[in-house]
């Protein structure tokens, strides 16, 4: 959107010039050539503007189709609100890969697998034991005292108890085989998950550090271009007088129209990789994603 309103904007400073050299040639200053060279300069900047609104069209479809608007014949496309914005940014690259470890969704995922995975592996192996169930079951029969007749003391008496025991068990053996081969394919999967989680856990440091040196490299390219679209202003602006005056020929003007719209689109092309730079950073460092447990 502000690449369409800065090549429209420079179409209109050389419209104002196709005007001015057109009064000049119907006032007899200058030959036709000066007309048509600013003409054909003008027109030259028509299929520039048309792509950028071209640009802008497709990226309100993409908006729409990304926020779920019904596209049908009368409904309106989304206009993205705000504008570009530059700020540069100072990050500690090992503190930032630290955090993203302990942030990213998708590793904490991959923990869970390779823990539930190893839980599996131990339910798994302990079908290796046999199962066995056992019961015992006993009777007492406390003392007891039976007179004899005739007796004349009670150490006469006789004195007894009895104790009956008995035990049952069950016991049943799993097959072994059966259990192994579960166990390995069980380890299998763990291993796997595992393998996984370190791979995604390596890629972080390597994503994160390629993303801080385009951060860097915008920042300078940034830099570059906002001092020479000072310069290359301040020059066009410098050229259109002098054309006026007839200091300055249309190729100079040209070429000073044509080095301000480089380096304005430059800056702008250097804005929008910054902005996607820093997505792709919170992305990376996990700040997109969260279980819900983690936004509370």
């Amino acid at each position: 959107r502000e690449l369409q309103s800065v090549r429209e904007k420079q179409r209109g400073h050389l419209d104002e010039n196709v005007a001015s050299q057109s009064d000049r040639y119907q006032a007899g200053l200058v030959d036709r050539s000066a007309f048509t060279s600013a003409t054909v300069e003008a027109r030259a900047l028509d299929p520039l503007v048309e792509d950028s609104r071209r640009g802008y069209a497709a990226a309100q479809l993409q908006l729409a189709q990304v926020m779920a608007v019904d596209l049908n014949s009368k409904a309106s496309l989304p206009n993205p609100d705000g504008e570009l914005s530059f700020a540069p940014v100072d990050v500690d690259l090992n503190s930032e890969t630290a955090a993203a470890l302990e942030r990213r969704t998708d590793i904490k995922l991959a923990r869970l697998l390779v823990r539930a995975a190893n839980e599996d592996e131990r339910i798994i192996a302990a079908g290796y034991y046999p199962s066995a169930a056992g019961s015992v079951t006993g009777d007492y029969i406390p003392v007891t005292g039976i007179h004899r007749e005739g007796s004349t003391s009670r150490t006469q008496d006789f004195l007894g108890s009895e104790i009956r025991e008995g035990a049952a068990y069950t016991w049943q053996v799993i097959d072994n085989g059966k259990v192994g081969g579960a166990v390995l394919r069980a380890r299998k999967a763990r291993e796997i998950n595992e393998v996984e989680l370190r791979k995604l856990e390596a890629s972080v440091g390597r994503e994160l550090s390629r993303i801080h040196n385009q951060l860097t490299g915008i920042d300078a390219r940034h830099k570059s271009f906002a001092a020479g679209t000072d310069v290359a202003g301040q020059t066009a602006t410098a050229v259109q007088q002098n054309l006026g005056s007839g200091l300055a020929s249309e190729l100079e003007h040209r070429l000073a129209e044509g080095n301000y719209l480089k380096t304005q689109t430059g800056l702008l092309e250097a804005n929008y990789l910054h902005n996607v730079a820093l997505a792709e950073w919170d992305r990376a460092t996990g700040r997109y994603f969260q279980f819900a447990e983690d936004v509370h």
